[in-house]
C-alpha cells in the first residue's frame, strides 16, 4: 500500500506536540500540535510538494500570540505516509484526514489557514463536514478553477510533464529516487537551498504531485457547481490573498472566489509570486492579524 515505512511511530521519546494519527484508509498522517491559553486552534494546510515547516514563521508568531496551533503534513508529504496508488490522493481524502485530527483532538472553536493545495482541501472540508466547519478560513494562493493544462503540470513545459509522469508510473525509479527525511521549508532554511524546485521534487513523491493534481483536475471537472454552491453558502469571514507576480495561481483565479461571497474580502500582494508563504512570511503574518483583529477573532 506505502512506498515505504518512512518514519517511526514510536514518538515517546519526542516532545509531546509531534503527533500521528492513523486515518480511515490506514494512511499514517504526523502532525504538530501545541497547545496554547486562547480556546482557538489555527490549522496550517501547506501546498502541494512542500510540508507544514512552510509555515513555520506563521505558527510561531501566532503561538507567541496564544493560539494553539496544529501543522500537518498532508498525505504523500513530508513525515505523512506515502500511499502508491494514485486514488488515494482525492482531494475528499485530504480533507478526510483533517476531519480525523480535528474529531481526535475534539476541536470546536478553530480556524483553516491554508496555502494553495492546502486551500482548496480547506474548501473541501467545508463541503464535506458541515456540522463541524471552522470560524474563519484565509486561503493564500487558493483557486477553485483547474490553473493549469493536463499536459503542463505546475505551468512547467510538456516535455517536464511527461518526465515527471514516466517517473510517477516506474516504480523501479520511484524507489531510488526519495529522500528519508523532511526538508525545512521555513525562510530560514529555503534561503540557504536556491535549487527550491530540486527540494520539492527531492521531497515529494512524484506519484503524490500527479496523484493529486490529476485527481483535483477531475474533481473540479464533476464537482464545480458544488463547489461555488459551498462556498456562496460560508457565513464566516474568509481572507483571500493572491500575488500579482504568481504565475502558478494567478491573481484571476483568487478573484473568481472572492467574487462569490461578499464575506470573503482578498487582498492583492503587490510583488509577490507563488512563494510568498516562504519569501516574506513577515507580510502575510501581518495580513492574516489584521484580519483577525478586523473580525475580532482575537
Amino acid at each position: 500500500m506505502f512506498i515505504k515505512d518512512k518514519i517511526s511511530y514510536n514518538l515517546s521519546k519526542k516532545r509531546k506536540m509531534e503527533k500521528v494519527i492513523e486515518s480511515f484508509d490506514g494512511t499514517k498522517i504526523y502532525y504538530q500540535h501545541e497547545k496554547g491559553k486562547r480556546n482557538k486552534t489555527l490549522i496550517f494546510l501547506h501546498g502541494i510538494g512542500s510540508n507544514w515547516t512552510v509555515w513555520k514563521d506563521s505558527i510561531n508568531i501566532f503561538q507567541k500570540e496564544g493560539f494553539s496551533t496544529i501543522g500537518i503534513d498532508l498525505r504523500g508529504h513530508g513525515k505523512s505516509d506515502w500511499p502508491e496508488d494514485f486514488s488515494f490522493y482525492k482531494i475528499s481524502n485530504f480533507s478526510r484526514d483533517i476531519f480525523e485530527i480535528v474529531k481526535k483532538e475534539g476541536l470546536s472553536r478553530f480556524s483553516f489557514i491554508g496555502n494553495s493545495l492546502g486551500g482548496a482541501v480547506a474548501i473541501n472540508y467545508c463541503r464535506r463536514y458541515k456540522k463541524n466547519t471552522p470560524l474563519s478560513m484565509v486561503l493564500v494562493e487558493c483557486a477553485i478553477s483547474y490553473p493549469f493544462p493536463h499536459n503542463r503540470i505546475l505551468n512547467h513545459s510538456p516535455y517536464f510533464t511527461n518526465v515527471i509522469r514516466y517517473i510517477a508510473e516506474h516504480d523501479i525509479i520511484k524507489e531510488k529516487h526519495f529522500l528519508d527525511y523532511e526538508i525545512d521549508f521555513s525562510k530560514s532554511s529555503i534561503i540557504k537551498n536556491s535549487h527550491f524546485l530540486a527540494s520539492i521534487l527531492s521531497n515529494t513523491p512524484f506519484q503524490t504531485i500527479v496523484g493529486t493534481l490529476d485527481n483535483i483536475e477531475k474533481y473540479i471537472f464533476k464537482n464545480k457547481p458544488g463547489i461555488i454552491k459551498t462556498i456562496k453558502s460560508l457565513n464566516i469571514p474568509i481572507l483571500a490573498i493572491a500575488g500579482k507576480k504568481d504565475e502558478i495561481i494567478p491573481v484571476k483565479f483568487v478573484q473568481e472566489i472572492a467574487n462569490l461571497n461578499p464575506k470573503i474580502k482578498i487582498r492583492i500582494l503587490k510583488n509577490a509570486d507563488h512563494m510568498v508563504i516562504l519569501k516574506n512570511p513577515r507580510i502575510i503574518n501581518k495580513e492574516i492579524n489584521k484580519f483577525f483583529l478586523e473580525n475580532k477573532l482575537i
